[in-house]
């Protein structure tokens, strides 16, 4: 067994930790590749897992990613087009960060508390702890000491919350049409036709959908058609809506066969 004594900083090989009774111990960083958010290079804050890869990072730094793409940022796995709604909380990974690092679990909850008492904002239920309690103490005592405050400082990079929606949602029908299928190639109608998605998709993001619900091999040769009109990929729902019109009383209704 090689022993942590014996590595030095640069050597890069794999050693087996240390179990002494039932105290084990080891090298932390041999854990950075499973601990360790790619997007922002620290260890996991508030981690969460995309379902459908597995892959994990830390909420700010995954939500804000999401801004501006809707893929896993590591295997570049398609979300389209809610990403949020691929992601959950990691409980396990939060608790074995806080474990191994309990000063940096402890140094990040103190910048969070002071985050929210120098703005006077209420902090969040998780926050409401004995910990907190004993932190505005101390704070009332410095302020009774006239102690004065530190300064504010620079407000941190915007966060959604885990229940973030698209403030666009709609709900539609996708109505499969058998006249147009010379050639059906698989088609059928869907078992779950009313969908709920973000107005922001186009006809191709629908046609991915509709593939890889019948399990299609080239879903692009699919025609979808709207008031008995062809709806072009580039096009989306909003915009089809918008100029082609319906009424706040009636849902929508998306046709789909073979072009």
């Amino acid at each position: 067994t090689k022993k942590m004594e014996d590595v030095e900083e640069g050597d890069a090989s794999v050693f087996e930790p240390i179990l002494d009774d039932r105290k084990l111990t080891f090298k932390t960083r041999t854990l950075n590749e499973f601990l360790v958010c790619t997007l922002c290079r620290g260890y996991f804050k508030a981690p969460v897992t995309i379902k459908e890869c597995l892959h994990s990072f830390c909420v700010s730094c995954l939500f804000l990613y999401f801004q501006q793409h809707s893929n896993c940022p590591r295997c570049y796995l398609d979300l389209q087009p809610r990403p949020h709604e691929y992601i959950r909380y990691d409980h396990l990974l939060d608790g074995l960060v806080t474990k191994i690092f309990p000063t940096l679990y402890q140094q990040e909850r103190r910048k969070e508390m002071e985050y929210y008492f120098q703005r006077s904002i209420p902090p969040p239920e998780r926050l409401k702890t004995p910990e907190y309690t004993q932190f505005l103490a101390e704070k009332k005592q410095l302020s009774s000491s006239g102690e004065a405050p530190a300064p504010v400082a620079d407000p941190p990079k915007r966060v959604f919350s885990a229940d973030f929606h698209y403030d666009d949602e709609i709900q539609f029908k996708l109505e499969f049409d058998s006249r147009l299928n010379t050639n059906p190639k698989g088609l059928r109608p869907l078992l779950r036709p009313i969908i709920v998605t973000s107005a922001r998709i186009t006809m191709s993001h629908l046609k991915k959908f509709i593939g890889e619900q019948l399990s299609l091999k080239d879903p692009k040769d699919i025609q979808i058609s709207y008031k008995d009109q062809i709806i072009g990929n580039e096009h989306t729902i909003e915009y089809v809506l918008r100029t082609r019109g319906f009424t706040v009383d009636e849902r929508p209704v998306f046709v789909f066969g073979n072009a």
